[in-house]
């Protein structure tokens, strides 16, 4: 979506147009997800111990654990 709105603000897209690939783009990780889901449930995996942060660790405990470096990294990694 970033990649869009750039296009958007340097008039390379029409609103129409990026509208149309906002909701392309969330139509697919939904369906990504859906696809990603029905995976890891036939494989038997139980869907109850799936999570972001490993051992039930919260984001906070996560941050705190990882320090500055990797929120640096995923900053920088969004431009």
């Amino acid at each position: 979506m970033n990649v869009s709105l750039a296009m958007l603000i340097r008039r390379k897209l029409t609103g129409t147009d990026f509208i149309g690939y906002v909701v392309s783009q969330i139509a697919g990780a939904i369906a990504g997800a859906a696809i990603l889901y029905a995976i890891i449930v036939s494989a038997g995996m139980p869907t109850t111990e799936l999570h972001a942060y490993p051992n039930s660790m919260n984001q906070r405990q996560h941050d705190k654990k990882a320090g500055i470096g990797p929120r640096i990294k995923g900053a920088m990694s969004a431009f």
